[in-house]
Order: C-alpha cells, then structure tokens, then sequence
C-alpha cells in the first residue's frame, strides 16, 4: 500500500545494524538532513544513489522490466544470504539505476521506495475492428438505388399493422 503522507509527513534514510541504508518513519531526534518529504523523493533517490552506500533490499526496490504478462520486474539485489534470497542492493546498482517514476509504499509496516526504470507499453492487444463493406450496388432497370448515407427509422408497430 502507498505510504500515507498526510499521517506519516516525514521519512528518514538511516543506517541499519549492517550498515545499509534504510528507510524508516523519521522520530523526533531525527537529523534534519536525513529527513525527506513528499515533495523530496526525488532528492532521496539521488541521495541513495550518491551515497555509495549499499541499501536494504526491504526499503529499496527497483524495477528493470517487463513481465511477460506486463507486470513490473524487479531488478535482483546483488547481496545475498547463505539461503540464496535478496538481501540488499549494491551501491553501484544504485548509481547506475536512471528511475523515471518513484513511489513510496509500505512493506510489512517499513517505507519502501519503489523505483521503475522501464517504459510500461500497452500489452493489451487492440480490438479487431471489423472491416466496412464498401461495394458499388448494382441495380436492376427502373429500380432506384438505396440511399447510402441515411440510416432508415424503423417504423412504428401502428404503421407497420395498417
């Protein structure tokens, strides 16, 4: 779900345990340079990527393609735990990552930036649209030709009984 800016104002970036940048709900003795607004997400992503700090994988996710079935891809985080699963983004990742849309959402109750680089195109196939008929009609001597344009009104069902 998208965070929700007018109860939560204010998001800080912030270190964890492991040294890797997070993203969390700036607290009272936050430091004002580490504390963005919405108007400012763009300047959190630059920061991120300026850092050259890795990032949390859970506060950070970035979107490189396509599905087949037109779903956003995430893009895999290059740090991994001994079980093989993402773990964090590696600074140059980060750097190199050009976002053209940001978002911030909410993950298990932790801010997450969601960062798409990729150009959604329209996977829905277009409507076949039926061919138009466009004939000369051929008429019979002394039979006068249908008028093409006009659409007939169907007549009432008192005109029709007479």
């Amino acid at each position: 779900m998208k965070w929700n800016w007018k109860e939560y104002p204010r998001v800080e970036l912030a270190l964890n345990n492991a040294g890797r940048l997070i993203l969390q709900r700036a607290g009272e003795n936050a430091v004002p340079a580490n504390v963005f607004t919405e108007s400012q997400i763009g300047s959190l992503w630059r920061t991120i990527a300026q850092s050259g700090l890795d990032a949390e994988s859970e506060s950070v996710t970035l979107f490189d393609g396509l599905q087949e079935n037109g779903r956003l891809k995430a893009m895999d985080a290059a740090i991994t735990r001994s079980t093989g699963s993402n773990r964090a983004y590696e600074a140059w990742q980060l750097a190199e990552f050009q976002p053209i849309y940001l978002e911030l959402r909410v993950n298990h109750g932790k801010p997450q930036l969601r960062v798409q680089s990729v150009v959604r195109e329209n996977t829905k196939p277009e409507k076949a649209k039926a061919p138009v008929l466009n004939i000369q009609r051929v008429t019979a001597e002394g039979e006068k030709a249908a008028p093409q344009s006009k659409a007939q009104k169907p007549q009432s069902r008192i005109a029709r009984a007479e």
